[in-house]
């Protein structure tokens, strides 16, 4: 058999996207805090603490805690970045206050999770700054307007003499293998770390083992206490983030009920330093954590450890094994870069990518393909499809890519390397191969379509972006068959403001730009907006924030 060659275009190293087995020091924004408490005598003007952020089509959302300075006095706040320093906080907050003499009058705590489409806030409450805490629950579609659940609390203290007996609160909440995981802080004389199950996330069970990370040892800064944690999962552990007696710490979790502790806690020291909370966005691990400032006032701070480049799954000619480029195609070489649960490739900044410093002359999002588990040498692959998350393929002119290859031979497999950025500048390189094809004869595993000619399979309005915005925002929408399509904008009223569209498309993904202007080609003021899509007998309607 003849043999084949391997010609690295550059030098690489192979990493995969899955976050290493450690973790480095976290670096503090030099620019901190980044978020500071109100005026006086305001909702939150004695103070900010307890971020949960999530990021979503280039926005990061934060729900934060706001103290007014009386004992009781808190509520739930929402702001939005576009870098996760820089905040702007909703006008009309708070988003969510409890009343007094309810349980949850005083709410020192939240995390806000995104599923199917919906907000859930899971929220510490107690009636007073003084009396036992629980944990409540309650669900947004925009997550704006609360609607808290009616048979909160859903979690409480244990029984006189258990370790959660006086309070549960900082709970942190993912789904994953179709179930609920809520990591959250018990107290009867010491602050642990406790965790509970459900199977809708409604009625939980706390695990028989609890607590499952406790104190530290007389001389480890988290001697006395460990508590709010911030969990996630990097594709192969759980990752605890947590604080202590004057830090932050870390644990790892293969079940994410028996933890280990690093070796390198903590983290990220100091006195007044807690409540992290922690995204993975490619490699780069971002917390936002509660500190106070020089005057006793609590406020939201940030940190990270950001790798030099972030590593993403490549797979030219998704569906091939091997990908074979005819050097004489005068066609598209479809490349997809693979989004896993480390990286949405709604954080990829589409205009940076090049292959071979060639850049691609359009790109859709679809899902096509999974990465590739351990992989033996650089040029594995398969003709597996689809795994549940959103790729983004990218189609590049063949000839433009053959151009960069040199003198190359007849069954020769060339390494070839992607490289861009994320919105955040966060620079990504990925690699895959090539299997150069000289003659003439139609390969056996050329592709009979190009990427972007296949026929989306369902109807869909999929988002808007940005969002927030001022005073532009993309609509996206996709049809698998040519029909008529109405995009209607409404305010909270009810009431029509804009007629965007009514027309026929044909078969495929559109953008339509929406201006904030009217029927009558006036502003619309700041304030949320609905976007209603008619097309057949399907309709959907998604909200959009305008902050002017």
């Amino acid at each position: 058999m003849k043999s084949q060659t391997l010609l690295l275009i550059s030098l690489v190293v192979i990493l995969f996207p899955f976050a290493i087995f450690s973790q480095t020091d976290l670096i503090p924004f030099d620019g901190n805090p980044v978020l500071i408490m109100g005026e006086p005598g305001t909702w939150e003007g004695d103070g900010v603490y307890s971020a949960s952020v999530l990021y979503e089509g280039g926005i990061y959302k934060m729900w934060y805690v706001g103290a007014d300075g009386t004992p009781d006095g808190t509520g739930i706040g929402y702001a939005t970045s576009r870098n996760g320093v820089e905040w702007t906080k909703y006008e009309e907050n708070p988003v969510l206050k409890g009343n007094p003499g309810e349980w949850d009058h005083h709410t020192p705590g939240v995390c806000v999770i995104k599923l199917n489409d919906k907000y859930t806030m899971y929220y510490t409450g107690a009636l007073t700054g003084r009396s036992s805490s629980h944990i409540g629950l309650a669900y947004s579609e925009d997550g704006i307007f609360w609607i808290k659940f009616e048979k909160n609390p859903i979690l409480s203290p244990g029984e006189a003499g258990e370790w959660d007996s006086y309070n549960v609160a900082d709970p942190y909440v993912m789904y994953r293998d179709n179930e609920f995981k809520m990591w959250y802080g018990g107290h009867s004389d010491r602050f642990r770390i406790g965790y509970a199950t459900s199977v809708d996330g409604e009625n939980w069970d706390k695990y028989d083992g609890n607590p499952v990370v406790d104190l530290g040892n007389s001389n480890d800064f988290d001697r006395t206490h460990v508590a709010g944690p911030s969990v996630l999962w990097d594709g192969k552990h759980y990752l605890m983030y947590y604080f202590g007696n004057y830090g932050i710490g870390i644990a790892y979790s293969d079940n994410g009920t028996d933890w280990i502790k690093s070796e390198e806690n903590p983290i990220l020291t100091g006195n007044s330093i807690m409540l992290p909370n922690v995204l993975l966005m490619g490699n780069c691990y971002k917390v936002w954590y509660s500190s106070y400032d020089f005057f006793g006032k609590v406020t939201i701070s940030y940190a990270e450890d950001l790798p030099d480049i972030i590593n993403v799954c490549l797979d030219i000619k998704p569906g091939s094994c091997p990908n074979p480029l005819n050097l004489k195609s005068n066609g598209m070489l479809p490349v997809a870069i693979l989004g896993t649960d480390a990286l949405s490739v709604q954080d990829i900044e589409t205009s940076t990518i090049t292959l071979q410093g060639v850049s691609p002359l359009r790109y859709a999002y679809e899902d096509v393909s999974k990465p590739l588990v351990d992989p033996i040498s650089e040029c594995d692959c398969h003709e597996d499809g689809p795994d549940g998350y959103e790729d983004i393929t990218l189609k590049f002119e063949t000839q433009a890519i053959v151009e960069t290859l040199g003198d190359v031979n007849d069954g020769d497999q060339i390494l070839l390397t992607l490289k861009g950025n994320l919105l955040d500048g966060t620079e990504i390189e990925g690699h895959d191969c090539v299997l150069i094809h000289k003659k003439d004869e139609k390969l056996k595993k050329e592709l009979t379509q190009e990427m972007n000619q296949r026929t989306p399979l369902e109807y869909s309005l999929k988002y808007n972006y940005p969002n927030p915005f001022n005073p532009l925002t993309t609509i996206h929408f996709v049809l698998p068959e040519a029909q008529k399509v109405t995009l209607t904008i409404y305010n909270t009223k009810g009431e029509r403001v804009k007629r965007l569209v009514n027309d026929m498309f044909s078969p495929g993904q559109h953008l339509v730009i929406w201006d904030g202007m009217t029927d009558m080609g006036s502003s619309v003021p700041s304030g949320l907006y609905f976007c209603r899509m008619q097309a057949g007998l399907f309709h959907y309607t998604i909200s959009m924030l305008l902050l002017r």
